[in-house]
C-alpha cells in the first residue's frame, strides 16, 4: 500500500511525527511531501506527479494545506483520506478565503477518518464529522483507520 504524507514543513514537529511513522510501520510504502499553507503551491509538481504514480492513501497533517489541497487538485477527493490533526486552534469554525471562496477550517467531511491527539479535541471534532478517532501522539497498529 503507497500511503502520502503530507506535513507541513520539513524538519519540524509535524515531519518529525511523519518520519516516526514511516520508520514504525515497514509494511507500507511512503512518500512524503511537504505542504506549507503559505506555500502549496510550491508543492504541485510533486503532488501530481505522486498522484500520478498511483496513491492508495493520503494522510494530511495540516488541516490548512490539505483544504488548499483539495480546492487545486481535486482528483485527490478519489483517494482515500485520513487527516491528522494537530492543532486546537482549529477546533472552532474559522473561515478561510481561499480562490474567492470561504471554506469552514472545520468542515472536513471529504476526508474519510479524521484522527485527533486529545479525547477533548474527539468530543468537538465529533459534532462535525462522523470518523473521528482519537489516536495519542503514537500509532495504534492494532486499529485500521482505512
Amino acid at each position: 500500500m503507497k500511503v502520502l504524507l503530507t506535513p507541513d514543513a520539513p524538519d519540524w514537529a509535524i515531519a518529525n511525527i511523519c518520519n516516526d511513522i514511516m520508520m514504525h510501520s515497514k509494511r507500507f510504502q511512503f512518500i512524503s511531501i511537504p505542504v506549507h499553507p503559505r506555500g502549496v503551491g510550491e508543492s504541485l509538481h510533486e503532488l501530481v506527479r505522486a498522484y500520478e504514480d498511483g496513491i492508495d492513501v493520503w494522510h494530511a497533517h495540516y488541516y490548512n494545506s490539505a483544504l488548499q489541497m483539495l480546492e487545486i487538485l481535486p482528483q485527490f477527493k478519489d483517494i482515500k483520506k485520513v487527516l491528522t490533526h494537530h492543532n486546537h486552534y482549529a477546533l472552532t469554525d474559522t473561515e478561510l478565503k481561499l480562490h474567492d471562496r470561504t471554506i469552514h477550517t472545520n468542515n472536513w467531511r471529504d476526508f474519510d477518518v479524521v484522527t485527533e491527539f486529545t479525547k477533548w479535541g474527539c468530543d468537538i471534532l465529533q459534532k462535525n464529522h462522523p470518523n473521528v478517532i482519537h489516536v495519542p501522539y503514537g500509532i495504534e497498529d492494532r486499529k485500521s483507520v482505512v
